[in-house]
């Protein structure tokens, strides 16, 4: 291990105390972290990392320029085509090795996916800070947590043996179940497994409550629940509360900062995870007033190995108070506007989540850059992409015969090569989207 990585690693280490102390600090003080943690991210990134060097010279902005979360806006924004034009020697800091690195890759919720990369110690701490959160909720550390979502290959360099050895002594048990089986499948693995604490997609928990409410079938009773990874609706929360019997709570993540924002217990607001991110809502590049609806712009303040700083992830939300009410020390955000994923019927009578078609893009067709999947009929899915150079027809053959083997025989699957995909109004872009049944727009009746 190189000396800087040492010394990136020992910044990551003694972030730890902080962070899992800042929720009894004043706001004054938490401010006064994020000021800290981003003039130290900036000045690395300018010095280490030569994406950002170009963007900050091309910008006219120097690290001494920011002294303070309120100088932040004089940086220049990043967006998610920006990182995917640039190499990963450009957005990786000098001295480190990708081989080394856990690597994640995101679903590409805005049609857009891309590969973030961050050290062991960078993954460990954004970790603990999202079991703080848990705990904040309500978590014990002896609780059964059951985690239904998609299935994520184990990165080699993601060494967990801290976990492994926690779960022999019967703290920190989780066992993650595959969100891609039926609803009664489900189900029947979530009253074999008895969990306590039960997180996952809003949208598959919901179809597996009301799989059980119609069928008059007992669920688990859980003393806690959190969603989280796409939007939640109203009809969700109530489908969830109702056939579950237990409070839920809202967890708004992504792969590129882990927690963004969870609810409040008390205000119902989400708290913004000001100890690791700095979290923007911007409107026209200025910043929102309590109540307005903009984009939402992150600053992973631990990221040193690829840093992501004012980074456009491609949600709306609307902006809350400077501080909760609760008297925690957070910001607040309302109202997020984010991944939106229609389950798809098929005319063989499965239904299917999108993910597994995005997985099978991801897999196939790296060199798409930007995508859109719409289901027009039972019989019929249709894609949309952009890509940088065209396909070849082998390629296009490839990804046509892989998703048309994860829809089957009975299913139409027509892919097209567009210059820029089409939004819908002023809403963000709905990626993956059901014509014939929709939580979104019908309140989750197939039809």
């Amino acid at each position: 291990m190189s000396v800087s990585h040492c010394i990136d690693s020992a910044r990551v280490i003694a972030g730890v105390p902080d962070v899992m102390r800042l929720h009894r600090r004043s706001r004054s003080n938490l401010e006064g972290y994020q000021s800290r943690r981003l003039r130290s991210l900036v000045t690395h990134a300018y010095e280490r990392v030569p994406y950002y060097r170009i963007a900050f010279d091309a910008h006219g902005v120097h690290p001494r320029d920011v002294r303070s979360i309120e100088d932040v806006c004089a940086l220049p924004l990043t967006t998610k085509k920006d990182i995917q034009a640039a190499s990963h020697t450009d957005l990786l800091a000098r001295g480190l090795d990708l081989e080394r690195l856990i690597e994640r890759r995101t679903t590409g919720s805005t049609g857009q996916p891309l590969r973030i990369c961050r050290t062991w110690f960078e993954e460990r701490l954004l970790g603990l800070f999202r079991w703080r959160i848990l705990a904040a909720l309500g978590w014990r550390p002896t609780d059964r947590h059951v985690d239904v979502e998609e299935p994520v290959p184990q990165d080699a360099n993601d060494r967990t043996i801290v976990h492994r050895v926690l779960q022999k002594a019967g703290l920190g048990r989780q066992l993650r179940i595959n969100a891609f089986h039926e609803p009664e499948e489900l189900l029947n693995l979530l009253h074999d497994a008895k969990p306590n604490v039960l997180t996952g997609y809003g949208g598959v928990l919901a179809r597996v409550a009301r799989v059980a409410l119609t069928a008059g079938s007992e669920t688990p009773r859980p003393h806690l629940i959190a969603v989280h990874s796409d939007t939640f609706t109203r009809q969700m929360r109530s489908a969830i509360e109702t056939g579950f019997q237990a409070p839920v709570y809202e967890i708004y993540d992504a792969n590129e900062a882990n927690v963004i924002a969870w609810q409040c217990k008390q205000t119902h607001s989400l708290h913004t995870s000001d100890c690791t991110t700095l979290v923007e809502v911007l409107v026209d590049g200025r910043r929102a007033q309590p109540g307005e609806r903009g984009e939402v712009v992150l600053t992973a303040l631990h990221s040193y190995a690829m840093p992501l700083i004012r980074y456009r992830i491609g949600d709306l939300a609307i902006q809350g108070s400077q501080q909760c009410d609760c008297g925690l020390p957070f910001s607040t955000i309302r109202a997020i506007q984010g991944r939106m994923f229609d389950y798809f019927p098929l005319a063989d009578g499965r239904t299917i989540h999108p993910y597994e078609i995005i997985n099978v893009l991801n897999e196939v067709a790296p060199w798409i850059m930007e995508y859109r999947v719409i289901q027009q009929r039972r019989d019929l899915v249709r894609l949309h992409f952009v890509s940088q150079e065209s396909p070849s027809a082998n390629q296009v053959t490839e990804m046509r015969h892989a998703v048309g083997t994860l829809l089957g025989p009975q299913v139409e699957f027509e892919e097209k090569q567009v210059k820029q995909l089409e939004f819908e109004g002023s809403a963000k872009l709905r990626v993956c989207r059901s014509m014939i049944a929709s939580e979104y727009d019908c309140g989750g009746d197939d039809r």
